[in-house]
This record gives C-alpha cells, structure tokens and sequence, in this order.
C-alpha cells in the first residue's frame, strides 16, 4: 500500500507541470478566439445595419471574405483548443489505469522487505483497486476543472477589462440643476475652452508608440496625411455664451466642428483647458436618431408619465399624425430595433418627439431638419422649433446645413477649423462679408442649380409615357393580399409573433433530420 500511494504521488507529480502548460496554452487559445469571435460579431453587426447599402452596392462577396477570414482564424484556434482538450480528457480518464499499472509493477520488482520482490496476493490487489477506483473520478475529471478554471479567467479579465474601461468625467462641464434667476443669464458658457476627442494620457501613449514604431496606433486617422494632425483638439479657444430661451443656430461647412461642439456642451468630449458651465436639464437629438425596441409612444414617452394633451400636441407638432395613420395600430405599433421600419425622417421626427416631451430646459438639434423633406422641415420648423413652436420658450441650440431659417434665429455662430471665426445676427453676419457670407453665397448658387436640374427631369419624365401599371389587388412588390392570421398581427402592430409549438411524439421525419444534422 506504501507502495501504491508512493508511485501514485509520482504520477501527479509528473503531471503537474503538464497541468500547467495546458491551462497556458488554453488561457491563450481562448483569449485569441474570444478576440477572433468578437471581431467578427462587430463586423456582423457593421453589416446586418448597412445591408442595404451593401446590396446595393454589390459589396456581398467582398464582405463575405472578410468574415470567412475571421471565422477561420476562429474556427482555427478552436480545432487546436479541441484536439488539446481530446488529450487532456483521454489522458486523465487512462490515469487512474497508469497509476495500477506502475504501482504493481513497483511493487512487483522491488516493492518487498530490502527491495525485493514484493508479494502480490488477493488482499493487496483488491484493496490497491479499491484505492485506484476511489482515485478514478475524481483524477479523471481534472480536465474539466482545468477547462472550467481556464474560462473563469478569461471571463474575469474580460469583464474587469470592461468595468476599468474609462468612464467620462464630471468635472468637465460644470454642471447647476437648476435655471439661473435673472433671465438674462446665459444658460451655456464657455470660456477660452478646448475640447478633444482624446485624453492627453491617451495623446502620450500614442506619441510613444509613434516615435517607437514610426506609425500611430489603432486610433490613428486612416486618411490623415500627418498622424500628428490627429492628435490636435477639435475646438480650440472656444468662447460662447447662449441667453436663455434664445435659438442659436450653429453653422459651418463639414467636418468642421459643428457635432463636435453639441458634444462638448453635454460632456462627451476630453476639456484640455477653459472653462465650460451648462445650466439647467438639456435634452439632446443626436444626427443619427436612437430608437429602441418599443412601441411609438413608449419611444415618445420614454418612461414619463402619459400626459395626453401634451403628447397630442407633439404628435402634431412633430408631424407624426399622419405616421400613425398609415401605421398598423397607431402609436401602440412596434418600432424594430433601430427603426428597422421607419424611413429616416420619421425616426427623426420620433426623436424629436421624445426630446420635445422630456419638458427640459436646453435642447441640442444636431441638424434633425437634414432628414426630412420641404414641406416637414416648415411644419417642424413652425410647429417645434422655430420663434413660434411648441419649444418657443425653451433654450435651443440648432446645427444646421440650411440657410432657410437663419433670419429667423435670434443668435448664429459659425465654426471654422474648430473655433467660432463669427458670430451675431444673419444681417450683422451678411453686412461683414466674411466667411459666413461666402459660404450662403455658395450655397444659394448651388441650391439655384439643383432646382434647375430638378425642373428639367420633371419635364423629360413628364414627356416619358409610364411603362405598366400595378393592379388593385397587389401592391408594389406583386404580393397578394394575406390570409387571415397574418393580417390579424398587421392588426395588432407587433413585428414578432407568438412561437408555434407542436405538441405530441417527435416524428420519425424530424429525428431522422436531428440525426443528419448531428
């Protein structure tokens, strides 16, 4: 028996640095294919949202590859971990076999008094199985201990990773509850400010990694002649002040820091210097409106309380009677996520909806009127922000491309290269026939000329005889009208239905094809 537990301590002694370079290898190996899984699900996604893009491109195959490329390096990773762990698994589960095997063979050629043979009878081998079979389990699952202990570390620095991710910092806009008393105050202040999409930590990391390795890092603009220019602020010496209850309308050519400033009023933005004080609750419309998996009025109410006069009234305010309309169930129609059914203008106008029903004191537009036609551009403009809308009374701040509406503003300040190069009333602005006045020169001129290409090609389609008709029973795709149970869920406005089970035996058919596919 000494014997016995002697060559059996050997055995996982043995196995103890193998141990160890397996649940290494297994460590990398899950990281790498984590990484690998997750490149290739934040390309799915890249895709599956900008589909019809890619469709109508052409762009299929050549997206195709590059997630191929990302699946194999995946499935690669996970062909190498799953031969590993194969081994592992059959070693572990033939190690209690091993352990009786050398033992008795010790104990057989010099396991006796002054190692001498030792005497291998009935008692010393059924009570040496018994020891080897109270050994079997739990030796033979050692390979799931060290997968399981594997993915618990991978899955805590992942998370940890995750919850030390930086977060933004409060101190950067300086913040009051509540509005100031005098009415006069401004209600947004900047001074001498200067804003930066990156930390100055982050601008030393990349410095370093630049001046070592002669290129920038993963957060380098790809299209920048001078990896340099990347790290210089985006705003530079900013000074603005917006009066309470004033429109201010922000204008400026692109990419010149329009977005960039609503960004720093709510505190997406690294402060490098300055001052910035903001008063009051703010609500802000970002370019790219945000929907949720909800019905109309939830993405509207976005857990308010239900005030029916007031959401009339911003329903139609913002336009969206006509929406619910030809909606399903009005405004209890459910909205995909990211409005996967609506058209871009009625996710914006949903947006402003929910901005308008916040009762804030501040709103930030960042340019909502761009994705909406003529006609709804006056309504919003006359019914929600203009002098005269539902937010008359309220703080706006409107980026804007259009210079329809720029009399009407009662503040502009126009961006260039990062900083306010002018500001004040459009008739004080056009008086000083500076870059505000060369930039609506050009745009009336080009404005002129799309009209004019516009009047042409209603002429030349006018004269073009329609070439078929669509009949009253089909509607633009050829598809007929739906049976019974598809229009009741047309009826109710949900887009997802209620799961068909099948009750009973499982058929013959359906394990025949469970079999296949195994």
């Amino acid at each position: 028996m000494g014997w016995s537990a002697l060559c059996g301590l050997a055995c996982i002694a043995i196995s103890t640095p193998i141990q160890g370079w397996v649940g290494e290898f297994l460590d990398t190996a899950r990281d790498a294919k984590l990484g690998a899984m997750d490149s290739r699900i934040q390309l799915m996604t890249e895709v599956l949202g900008n589909i019809k893009i890619i469709k109508l491109y052409a762009y299929e195959e050549a997206f195709r590859s590059k997630i191929q490329a990302f699946r194999n390096e995946e499935l690669t990773i996970m062909r190498k971990t799953g031969k590993v762990l194969a081994a592992l698994s059959l070693v572990y589960t033939c190690f209690p076999y091993l352990m009786a095997f050398v033992s008795f063979a010790v104990y057989a050629t010099i396991g006796g008094p002054n190692f001498t043979p030792g005497v291998i009878n009935s008692r010393v081998i059924f009570v040496s199985m018994t020891l080897f079979g109270l050994l079997l389990r739990p030796v033979g699952s050692m390979s799931m201990v060290i997968e399981g202990t594997v993915s618990i570390r991978v899955c805590t620095r992942r998370i940890q990773k995750f919850l030390l991710k930086e977060e933004l910092d409060p101190r950067t806009i300086e913040r009051e509850p509540a509005l100031p008393k005098d009415p006069s105050a401004p209600v947004i202040v900047l001074e001498d400010a200067t804003f930066s999409w990156k930390s100055e930590d982050a601008l030393n990391k990349s410095e370093e990694d630049e001046d070592e390795d002669g290129e920038g890092d993963e957060t380098t603009a790809l299209l920048s002649n001078n990896s340099k220019q990347s790290n210089e602020p985006t705003l530079t010496n900013v000074n603005v002040e917006i009066v309470r209850g004033h429109l201010t309308a922000v204008v400026g050519r692109v990419g010149q820091g329009k977005s960039s400033l609503l960004s720093a009023f709510i505190g997406d933005m690294y402060k490098r210097q300055g001052n910035a004080k903001i008063c009051g609750s703010v609500a802000y419309v970002p370019q790219q409106a945000w929907i949720v998996n909800a019905s109309v009025r939830d993405n509207i109410t976005f857990g308010k309380a239900f005030d029916k006069e007031r959401y009339d009234h911003i329903l139609f305010a913002c336009g969206l009677l006509p929406d619910l309309a030809i909606l399903a169930a009005g405004d209890q129609t459910e909205i995909g996520e990211r409005g996967i059914n609506l058209s871009g203008g009625q996710k914006q106008r949903l947006s402003l909806a929910r901005a308008a029903y916040q009762e804030a004191d501040i709103y930030l537009l960042d340019d909502p009127l761009s994705a909406v036609d003529a006609h709804v551009d006056q309504h919003l403009w006359t019914h929600l922000i203009g002098p005269q809308g539902l937010l008359k009374n309220k703080t706006r701040v409107l980026v804007t491309h259009g210079i329809n509406h720029l009399e009407q503003v009662d503040h502009i300040l126009v961006i260039k290269d990062g900083q306010v190069s002018e500001k004040g009333h459009y008739q004080t602005l056009m008086k000083a026939k500076q870059s505000f006045y060369q930039m609506i020169k050009e745009f009336s001129v080009s404005h002129r000329n799309k009209k004019h290409q516009k009047k042409e090609q209603k002429v030349s389609a006018s004269s073009t005889p329609s070439s078929s008709t669509t009949s009253d029973n089909e509607d633009e795709s050829g598809t007929v009208v739906a049976d019974d149970e598809v229009k009741k869920e047309e009826e109710s406005g949900g887009l997802v239905g209620g799961e068909e089970v099948s009750d009973g035996l499982v058929s013959w058919k359906t394990f025949v094809s469970y079999c296949k596919q195994m």
